[in-house]
């Protein structure tokens, strides 16, 4: 693995983390718990009766 600087190593973990925080808020935005919850519920009737999910 090569030796980056300390700068691009920071700018890359700052980067990162900004996206991830991002990406977590659209998640929550668009998929809020009533609804994830309400797709899952219909999801878990689409597997047979001795299935473990």
């Amino acid at each position: 693995m090569p030796e980056f600087p300390r700068k691009d190593f920071r700018l890359h973990v700052g980067w990162r983390t900004i996206k991830t925080a991002v990406s977590a808020m659209l998640v929550n935005y668009f998929l809020p718990r009533p609804r994830v919850v309400s797709l899952w519920e219909g999801f878990k009737g689409s597997f047979k009766e001795d299935s473990k999910v």
